[in-house]
């Protein structure tokens, strides 16, 4: 479990040679309006992008 801000380190961090990201359950997306896009701008090698948010079942 990793919070909005060390997110955005590990993106920095890793932004030259990360190809791939999976967010499972990410509060922080849904939590902080513009998180998505800052991070996406600063991963400029990025390829695939997984998201998978929890989604409250209707039944």
């Amino acid at each position: 479990m990793v919070a909005g801000e060390g997110l955005k380190t590990l993106g920095l961090a890793l932004s030259d040679s990360l190809e791939e990201l999976a967010l499972t359950n990410c509060d922080v997306i849904n939590g902080q309006d513009g998180f998505l896009v800052e991070l996406a701008q600063n991963l400029k090698n990025i390829k695939i992008l997984d998201l998978l948010l929890g989604v409250e079942s209707s039944k």
